[in-house]
């Protein structure tokens, strides 16, 4: 943010507060929605509420500091190295290991087709996964 002019990087940290204060306060609404039929498996959606308020505590916090100036860093040797933050920390780290896109998926899907073709219509879906397996990983 630092190598964006100022007004840029306050419009830029406004937005990105409002998004993380609209995330959870619809995740704070799912989790509580319910709490008249609370049941045991419901328990543990509470607790992630209050993990939820700590990530937003940290994020604000994470707002308010300096970003380093170096253009050249990397963002996830930064966030590895983010120890001020963990749960944000781990947050960013599960983001940026998110695909953008389908081409894994269509990649996995298209060659699947060499693995289930017309003449092998029977095989069994466990069959089937492992055929995959073996497919994909043939030269590991």
């Amino acid at each position: 943010m630092a190598v964006l002019p100022n007004p840029v990087s306050d419009t830029v940290k406004a937005h990105i507060n409002s998004f993380c204060t609209a995330f959870v306060n619809k995740w704070e609404a799912t989790c509580l929605r319910n709490l008249t039929e609370l049941e045991m498996h419901q328990v543990t959606q509470l607790e992630m509420c209050s993990e939820l308020d700590l990530l937003q505590e940290e994020f604000l916090l994470y707002m308010k500091e300096d970003f380093p100036a170096n253009k050249d860093i990397d963002i996830l040797t930064f966030w590895d190295k983010c120890d001020k933050n963990p749960n944000l920390r781990s947050m960013a780290l599960n983001l940026l290991c998110m695909p953008t896109g389908s081409c894994d998926v269509e990649r996995s899907f298209s060659k699947l087709r060499y693995s289930q073709n017309p003449q092998r219509s029977s095989m069994s879906e466990e069959q089937l996964k492992i055929s995959a397996m073996l497919f994909i990983n043939k030269n590991i």
